[in-house]
């Protein structure tokens, strides 16, 4: 059993001493702690304001289940105390991540964030369960006087996100902290984050957040003359969800919501250029790309695509959102369903223009709304719709067998892991010579897979969905009449048998039926033993 000590605090002098890292690097922004291990991603909580850096793939699934295979990872920073540094994921995987705690807040990798950064985190197969503020990357952020990125870049693959309030694929809840009377407008950036894990909860759900929050003040000093304005801007920009979002209310491909906090309707949000695939399910206020935004007056949803499998709610769902929003894109055959009911859709500003598949796999399409293929995004034109230009190109898939020993294979662009789940089970295997096969157990027909791969030194793929088919019936043999796999005396006697009325229990018609003219004869019987006679 592993055990940690976080920080040693020596009563007599009150001071807190920080713990040495144990891997190489000084944790500045020229020379950061460089996280080889689970151990070392462990320590980061020991020094919550310094650079970090991750080095390779990270497998946490062996390390959980010596250190607390119960509740799994506890969270990286608190409200008390959250993490101030900067986290470079370097796009290397962390597999395996597991948090069980649904009575707890600010779930996810990292707990709580304040103005710090996080980036590049590649988490592959995280199950992150928690109540209000839960993210697979970062529960909370804090926010408070920072004009930044906050989080960018970073990706989750597979796997699942559970809460109640504020749930989110990459991040739970963004929260505005500036209280100064600093006369500044400052805006953050969520921004190049996918995810393509399920997320559920009961409000406020996000395929990327649950809820982005800004806000807005008015100052005077002290003699009450008026000093100005104050504002904290989000800005939600090319991010992508592939994943199943489901919830009660709230809910949203890309954002939960969108808040201006507790002050007046008088600043500008922005969600822009993201992308939704896979459904987004929920009662009432259900949206492609935004849930909610009503609350603050200046909000804008321009530039989206909405690919979502279907959108459901009992009350009329948007494939885009219920904000005015400009040159926003959705695909022509998503199903929306309102109350059991399939509605018809109309082209407007709450729910884009329809745009068939064969564009859509277009990257000019893109493109046109502001798209840049050059440094965010990738797309193979005409077989995939874009990813994160990180990732490795999405596999191929040659073949899913069901049955008792079902097998899926496929191919890739290069040499490295494959990734299959099925349900909430994840099993990987080599990629050969650009080749790959995965046994998967017994799985019935119609069983559904999603394999991503990790190939060329890039980042996991997004998923590509198979349905298994019925293993492909045996090859026939002419002549083999009885079904022992060889043609022999013992067929002859046994469609002479079928003739005379007295079938074996084993014999196979469509074997013995030599000739073809679908019927038993005798004619069936000479030729097998001219088939015999010829393989001597």
């Amino acid at each position: 059993m592993k055990r940690k000590f976080i920080i040693t605090v020596f009563a007599a002098s009150a001071l807190t001493v920080q713990a040495q890292f144990s891997g190489q690097g000084s944790g500045t922004e020229k020379d950061p702690y460089q996280i080889t291990n689970a151990d070392q991603l462990f320590d980061v909580r020991n020094n919550l304001n310094a650079y970090y850096k991750v080095m390779n793939d990270i497998d946490l699934g062996t390390w959980i289940q010596d250190d607390n295979p119960i509740q799994g990872w506890a969270p990286i920073g608190t409200a008390t105390s959250p993490f101030t540094g900067t986290f470079d994921g370097n796009y290397k995987s962390i597999k395996g991540l597991f948090i069980n705690r649904s009575t707890m807040d600010e779930q996810g990798l990292f707990g709580y964030v304040k103005n710090g950064y996080v980036k590049k985190v590649c988490l592959v197969n995280a199950r992150v369960t928690g109540r209000n503020r839960v993210g697979a990357v970062v529960g909370a952020f804090g926010i408070e006087e920072q004009d930044n990125i906050i989080l960018s870049d970073n990706l989750v693959i597979g796997g699942n996100v559970n809460g109640e309030s504020n749930v989110g694929g990459v991040l739970g809840t963004a929260l505005s902290l500036g209280r100064s009377e600093t006369i500044h407008d400052y805006y953050y950036y969520i921004q190049g984050n996918l995810c393509t894990a399920d997320v559920h909860g009961n409000t406020l759900v996000g395929g990327i957040a649950g809820t982005l929050e800004g806000s807005y003040g008015r100052y005077w000093g002290y003699n009450g003359t008026y000093r100005g304005e104050r504002k904290t801007i989000s800005q939600a920009l090319d991010n992508a969800s592939y994943g199943k979002i489901t919830g009660n209310s709230i809910i949203g491909g890309i954002v939960g919501q969108e808040s201006d906090g507790a002050y007046d309707n008088q600043f500008s949000q922005l969600v822009k250029r993201n992308i939704v695939c896979g459904i987004v399910h929920g009662e009432s206020s259900v949206n492609g790309i935004l849930g909610d935004g009503s609350s603050v007056q200046y909000l804008r949803v321009d530039n989206n695509v909405c690919l979502a499998d279907t959108i459901l709610s009992s009350d009329t769902p948007s494939r885009i959102s219920r904000v005015v929003g400009n040159d926003n894109y959705a695909f022509v055959n998503t199903v929306i369903i309102s109350n059991s009911r399939v509605l018809t859709i109309n082209d407007d500003e709450y729910n884009g223009n329809s745009m068939g598949r064969k564009n859509l796999m277009r990257a000019n399409t893109y493109i046109g709304l502001g798209f840049d293929f050059s440094k965010q995004w990738a797309i193979v034109e005409g077989s995939s719709f874009p990813y994160h230009i990180s990732q490795s190109e999405p596999a191929s898939i040659t073949s899913f067998v069901a049955g008792s020993k079902s097998t899926i294979a496929g191919t890739a662009s290069g040499n490295g892991l494959v990734y299959v789940f099925v349900g909430d089970v994840m099993k990987e295997a080599p990629i050969v010579d650009g080749k790959w096969e995965v046994n998967l157990g017994n799985l019935r027909k119609g069983a559904e897979a999603k394999v991503s791969v990790q190939c060329g030194g890039k980042a996991p793929s997004v998923f590509v969905k198979a349905i298994a088919e019925a293993a492909p019936a045996p090859p026939a043999y002419v002549g083999d009449a009885n079904g022992d796999g060889i043609v022999d005396a013992a067929d002859v006697t046994a469609i002479i048998n079928f003739i005379l009325g007295k079938p074996s229990p084993s014999f196979n018609s469509t074997n013995a039926d030599v000739t073809g003219d679908g019927q038993i004869l005798i004619d069936d019987a000479v030729q097998t033993v001219q088939i015999i006679m010829d393989a001597q």
